[in-house]
């Protein structure tokens, strides 16, 4: 030792401080002027003048039950440190796993990403080897230095930002005018939004603008190459174990497309979704159903996001590659699992390489992968266009835009209800369409948008258009309606039309639409959902009983080969406000950029210019808008009737909180015994079935107008609520189950 100045007999030293080669002494015996004496022989055989001290904390865990993930960080400075990536976990295996590098097989102590070779079981529907991946989904908000709206988010510390893999970014943006086919031009597509980090006044601090892209390919290999976020990648049909861990200043959610999982881990009857939340410092851990490329197993890149827009768009996104042939080399490499048949050789995916082109179309036609020969078939014909602005706070507002009298709003609806949506025949609400489990749906999608007037590498771009459905079974290389990673182009130019097609091999409940050519349009209302009903079950008009097989509807009766039914009613929300997600107490009164299918009902503005006029609290009452309902959608009961509410949050930055006042339901209506809520959060992404505990009107079956909203206070102020009628049986208003 250079000295043992402050030493002693019977303590434990530390040798290669900060060095590969650390390990601690357990014991100095004795000391002999520089020199020590230890306990037992070093491990490690170190180089003269390696730091060595005593000034190091040693720390011991007992892993006494298989809590999965185990989440550990800085806490002397964590403010700073956990945006500097000082955070970690201790995964706990199965009993007696053993921990590989997917790559060569050989052992690994340590590394997000792993092969773990068990005898054991993860959870519910695994056994046996499986791939593990752990995905720290981070998010900061700084004042400086952000790809976009004061936010930095990442996977793993690696980040995308969508600007930056926009072709055409740098141009200038042209013109809001009739030559103009999206606002704000391409590239740097700011909506008209700004966005700033709270507190107002002088200590406000200016962001850059949230920009995203208009490039249908933003999320292609072969446009773009592979981004730098984790690759996750795995043979068709292995077992997966993802493991969640949400970190620093955002709640988060994590959606996996083209997958689902339970997040009730180790029960058979938990409710299936594709997307789960993680706040902060909290952990999630999810065994993906049916393996790699879902029950089906269908090879194909897959994209995995956060739910948040401002996420996804500064980054926060990545891809999941399933191959289903033998990849021995290359970036793609991987070692089959030991106790499974390792995958054949030859040609199989990806096939597709980085070309800095469009990708190549796939065919046009339902394919075969997906749906099993036997099942039968439910045919949808839908358009998407751009929609109708009835008010200032609908999805895409603008002052001018080609064709529609100055809406940039974009819906999908069937398209023999286009022409009628347009004359202000039909109202404008999202597309909710059906189908039973058992069945093989297809749609056709017909892109009625405008074609793009500036120039593009591929040519049109921001009005590509493709329908992705939650949850259900499709073949990526054929029915994603996207260009994610290798996979082929199965996107719609303006004018043309596609065939898609799903399998619903479970009865799913709520299963999210979105415009997956074009994140962008997400948020002028490019979504809308597919309920998937109970096996053999009917569908009729609430109010004229009338069947409502191959439409669309909010709000249906349906009606279940066993002779009973239940009333169904179906909410999804969006936003376009960045800033409460920055935001701290004051919020401010009217947001005026969220939405309860395409609607709201603004209190401030029933209260009228002067606040005094009309108490906030009683501008919910039809008493101050002349007897009229608000204009988000009344739904309507009969006492004690069965009633399953379908909520899906599309698309926004801020997590909400789905509640129907006087009324309560099962946290996972899958579950025997399950914890019973009156409220239930969700952030953009995720969807929920709200099955009513003693149906409509609650315990004492009372009539009568109950609020339903989404919990945040500036956003129900802004008009993000509505009236669910229970009315009692003899009304004759809505037929009678």
């Amino acid at each position: 030792m250079a000295s043992t100045t402050g030493l002693r007999p019977g303590i434990s030293i530390e040798v290669g401080q900060g060095l590969p080669d650390t390990e601690v002494a357990t014991k100095i015996t004795a000391i002999n002027g520089n020199t020590l004496t230890l306990a037992s022989p070093l491990r490690n055989a170190h180089a003269s003048g390696e730091p060595t001290g005593v000034e190091f904390v040693q720390y011991r865990w007992y892993s006494d039950a298989q809590n999965g993930t185990v989440f550990f960080h800085d806490h002397v400075d964590a403010l700073s440190s956990w945006g500097h990536g000082l955070f970690g976990a201790h995964i706990i295996e199965p009993t007696g796993s053993t921990f590989h590098d997917p790559t060569t097989g050989a052992p690994i102590r340590s590394g997000p990403m792993a092969d773990i070779y068990t005898t054991g079981s993860a959870g519910f529907g695994e056994h046996g080897d499986f791939r593990e991946f752990v995905l720290w989904q981070h998010s900061g908000i700084r004042d400086s230095g952000s790809p976009q709206g004061c936010e930095m988010n990442s996977f793993n510390l690696r980040a995308a930002p969508l600007i930056n893999r926009d072709p055409v970014a740098a141009n200038t943006p042209i013109p809001d005018d009739e030559d103009a086919s999206v606002p704000d031009g391409a590239g740097n597509y700011t909506m008209g939004l700004e966005a700033h980090e709270e507190p107002a006044g002088s200590d406000q601090k200016d962001c850059t603008p949230i920009g995203t892209s208009n490039d249908p390919y933003v999320f292609s290999s072969v446009a773009h190459g592979d981004p730098p976020t984790p690759l996750l990648r795995a043979y068709a049909g292995d077992p997966v174990v993802i493991r969640q861990v949400g970190l620093d200043e955002q709640v988060g959610d994590l959606r996996i497309t083209g997958h689902r999982f339970a997040e009730e881990l180790y029960n058979p009857n938990g409710v299936l979704t594709d997307a789960g939340t993680a706040g902060i410092s909290e952990k999630m851990d999810y065994v993906i159903d049916g393996g790699a490329g879902g029950p089906r197993h269908l090879p194909g890149d897959y994209l995995y996001y956060s739910g948040r827009s401002l996420e996804l768009e500064s980054g926060a996104w990545g891809i999941f590659r399933v191959m289903n042939t033998r990849q021995t080399s290359g970036p793609n490499a991987l070692e089959p699992l030991p106790d499974r048949t390792a995958p054949p050789s030859g040609q199989g995916f990806p096939q597709l390489t980085t070309t800095g082109k469009a990708p190549a179309a796939a065919p046009n036609g339902p394919g075969s992968a997906a749906c099993p020969t036997n099942a039968p078939v439910r045919s949808y014909d839908v358009s998407i266009f751009n929609g109708i602005t009835f008010d200032q706070g609908q999805p895409g507002e603008s002052d001018a835009a080609p064709e529609t009298g100055g809406s940039w709003a974009v819906m999908y609806a069937l398209s023999r209800d286009e022409a009628d949506i347009k004359a202000g025949h039909k109202p404008v609400v999202p597309l909710v369409i059906r189908a039973n489990a058992g069945e093989c749906l297809r749609v056709t999608l017909h892109n009625d948008l405008p074609t793009d007037h500036f120039t593009w590498t591929w040519g049109s771009g921001s009005t590509r258009a493709g329908f992705n459905i939650g949850n259900v079974i499709y073949d990526p290389q054929q029915s994603y309606g996207a260009a994610i990673g290798y996979d082929p182009d199965t996107t719609v130019a303006p004018g043309s039309s596609r065939l898609y097609s799903y399998y619903v091999d479970k009865e799913l409940g709520t299963n999210l639409v979105l415009n997956m050519g074009n994140e962008s349009s997400w948020r002028s209302g490019a979504y809308g959902a597919l309920i998937a009903e109970p096996t053999g079950s009917t569908w009729s008009n609430p109010v004229t009983g009338d069947t409502l097989d191959g439409q669309s509807g909010l709000a249906a009766d349906i009606h279940l080969p066993n002779g009973s039914a239940f009333r169904e009613f179906t909410t999804i929300f969006s936003d376009r406000e960045p800033l409460l997600g920055h935001d701290i107490m004051e919020y401010y009164l009217d947001s005026d950029h969220s939405y309860l299918d395409y609607n709201e009902e603004s209190l401030t503005q029933r209260e009228g210019d002067n606040l005094t006029d009309i108490p906030l609290w009683q501008a919910k009452s039809d008493s101050v808008a002349a007897g009229a309902d608000p204009a988000t959608p009344t739904f309507e009961a009969k006492a004690g009737d069965p009633v399953r509410w379908r909520f899906a949050d599309a698309t926004g930055d801020d997590p909400v909180s789905f509640q129907i006042a006087g009324h309560s339901f099962p946290l996972d209506h899958g579950l025997t015994g399950s914890q019973i809520i009156e409220a239930r959060t969700l952030l953009p992404g995720e969807t929920f079935d709200a099955y009513l505990v003693h149906g409509a009107g609650g315990a004492t079956q009372a009539t009568g107008d109950y609020e339903y909203n989404v919990g945040r206070d500036p956003i129900i102020k802004s008009g993000d609520w509505g009236i669910f009628r229970v009315v009692p049986q003899t009304n004759t208003s809505i037929k009678s189950l």
